[in-house]
């Protein structure tokens, strides 16, 4: 086992960078506690549509996953109440005990960086060189900028730093630069779920845009680089699990078929509202408001398809699992009807699934 990574799923991924860190990782101490690291890392993910994480020996919570991408998407930095649903450790990271001060949906949507990044490729045709999104941001995230801001120091620099697109033979491949990545809690839970979600949303865009240069355009490759790759020995436990259910493991490598992401014919400014409807739906149903819009509604509302879209099912999970939180009943076999294979594999093997689901 061996750095870079190539790998056709989250799961052949994921087994191979745990394997690679207990084997070639370096003890370093860092401030958060003691690590196994390897640094200057580069992973990738030639799939990017088999993000599903569902080995054994892993306790990942895919609802908690979902449920921040959805947070994010929606532009959201406070905690309370739908992020701590999902992410009860996600206070941890907050300076003010209300809000992520670098969350990322918040710096992507910042002066309109997603559209930006579409619109470099519109602009200057398929080979553009300057489609390009940080999440780093200096006015915000020097020892200065922060002192600014009232904290002495903070929980919450970001790890993610930039973004990279580009299209070559006809694929639409994201990068994303990272300064740290603890592969338990952040790379394989949810930063290349994320990412890779925000990958194929962007190239629906683009063809929603330019449909005559663009729907010839199939999603590419997903690089993750990574300077400090590592696991910290509160979780090193989950990755020498991994590893020593290696047969299981590794017939878990190959995905099974999985849906495609539709967002209709949004465009940018639409696409902002359609999120921001589903986080204001998982809002109400955080607070037990007796009448609200389901994410069903959202998605006939805004004629987004619901069959056959990743996104759909993405969004009814994170809502059933919510549900679940206040016993409130979840007609699983209606909703297995919109899950991938691969996506129903993940959730049968999930530690977090209700187990009346799958009576």
């Amino acid at each position: 086992m061996s750095f870079p990574v190539y790998a056709t799923s989250l799961n052949a991924l994921t087994h191979h960078v745990c394997g690679s860190l207990l084997t070639e990782g370096t003890r370093t101490p860092s401030r958060n506690g003691e690590t196994v690291e390897v640094c200057d890392v580069e992973l990738f993910l030639l799939e990017p549509k088999n993000r599903h994480l569902y080995l054994e020996g892993r306790t990942n919570n895919i609802y908690g996953t979902l449920g921040e991408v959805f947070w994010l998407l929606a532009e959201q930095t406070e905690v309370s109440p739908v992020l701590e649903k999902f992410v009860p450790r996600a206070i941890n990271y907050s300076d003010d005990g209300k809000t992520w001060r670098a969350g990322y949906g918040e710096r992507l949507y910042e002066s309109n960086q997603i559209d930006h990044a579409c619109q470099m490729f519109i602009k200057d045709g398929k080979n553009t060189r300057r489609s390009v999104m940080s999440i780093w941001q200096p006015n915000k995230d020097t020892i200065e900028a922060v002192q600014e801001q009232g904290y002495p120091d903070s929980k919450d620099y970001p790890c993610s730093n930039f973004l990279w697109y580009w299209i070559r033979d006809n694929k639409f491949n994201c990068k994303l630069g990272m300064r740290s990545n603890d592969w338990i809690f952040g790379g394989s839970n949810i930063n290349i779920v994320e990412f890779t979600i925000l990958q194929e949303i962007m190239l629906r865009l683009l063809q929603n845009a330019r449909p005559e240069v663009f729907n010839e355009v199939q999603l590419g490759y997903y690089h993750h680089s990574v300077i400090s790759l590592h696991l910290y020995d509160t979780t090193i436990k989950q990755a020498e699990n991994i590893v020593a259910n290696k047969d299981v493991n590794l017939s878990r490598g190959e995905a099974l078929k999985n849906f495609d992401i539709s967002i209709g014919k949004h465009d940018y400014k639409q696409l902002k509202m359609f999120f921001r409807d589903i986080y204001y739906s998982f809002w109400n149903n955080s607070m037990q408001n007796e009448s609200y819009d389901r994410v069903t509604k959202v998605f006939e509302s805004h004629n987004v398809p619901r069959s056959g879209n990743q996104l759909y099912a993405y969004a009814i999970l994170a809502e059933a699992y919510l549900d679940s939180l206040v016993k409130k009943p979840v007609d699983f076999n209606l909703m297995k009807s919109y899950l991938s294979d691969d996506l129903y594999e993940t959730v049968k093997h999930n530690k977090f699934t209700p187990k009346e689901w799958l009576v």
